[in-house]
């Protein structure tokens, strides 16, 4: 039977894998205690719109992999929305299919920091309630700078690509960090004459590198693959 578009998470003692996307849940509360089994929960396809819903999820914790894909809640920049939840769900390990590197997760912390900085010195009423983790993080690395997130200037957002194809042989691409896949596989299909529908794209995060991380979203920017420097894209064809 389909949820109601808010409601409470109490159900009977879960599986620790329990996936309900396209229910049109709109909301998310968890009582202490409830569903503290749950090690997987996909929300994808959802009306999820409210950073509240978000900070509930840390009443699971052994909650590691989390998928929140076409949300309300997740239609700006793509680094912005990823970043924001990997900071709010320290004990998350992949999101989205995608695992969080070491790296990922200190600079979502700090983007964290910095983008509700000065919402922070304002003391905000309920600010604490709904970023639970913010003091946490101010006692790790201090308290964040008054003013927001600066502007990369073009040159810091952009970054070399390099792309091997199939068979072997390879070409290099300067692109933005907003590019998007859609548009990488258009330089794809020119370079290999491979249709966008028969590429398998990803690369290796050096942090990370038996993990291929699949750029298996054509709506989404690089960025929101964490292809934040200089990358090596390999392609596959179907």
């Amino acid at each position: 039977p389909s949820l109601p578009p808010s409601f409470p998470f109490s159900f009977p003692p879960p599986p620790p894998f329990f996936p309900p996307p396209n229910n049109s849940i709109s909301r998310i509360t968890i009582s202490p205690g409830e569903l503290a089994s749950l090690h997987t929960l996909s929300l994808d396809n959802n009306k999820i719109d409210n950073w509240e819903s978000v900070a509930a999820l840390r009443q699971l914790p052994l909650l590691t992999t989390l998928r929140l894909r076409h949300n309300p809640l997740i239609t700006g920049p793509g680094l912005d929305m990823r970043l924001l939840v990997i900071a709010m769900l320290p004990a998350v390990r992949k999101l989205n299919g995608t695992p969080i590197s070491p790296n990922e997760r200190l600079q979502a912390d700090i983007f964290y920091l910095k983008h509700f900085g000065a919402e922070y010195h304002k003391g905000t009423e309920g600010f604490h309630a709904l970023h639970n983790r913010f003091k946490e993080l101010v006692v790790e690395y201090g308290e964040p700078a008054l003013e927001g997130p600066k502007i990369a200037s073009i040159k810091d957002q952009s970054i070399a690509v390099t792309v091997i194809k199939p068979d072997g042989k390879q070409f290099e691409k300067k692109l933005l960090k907003t590019t998007l896949v859609k548009n990488l596989q258009v330089i794809v299909q020119r370079q290999c004459k491979i249709l966008p529908k028969n590429q398998v794209l990803y690369w290796i995060d050096p942090a990370e590198p038996d993990q291929k991380i699949y750029l298996d979203d054509p709506t989404r920017d690089l960025l929101y693959f964490n292809m934040v420097q200089a990358s090596t894209v390999y392609v596959e064809k179907l």
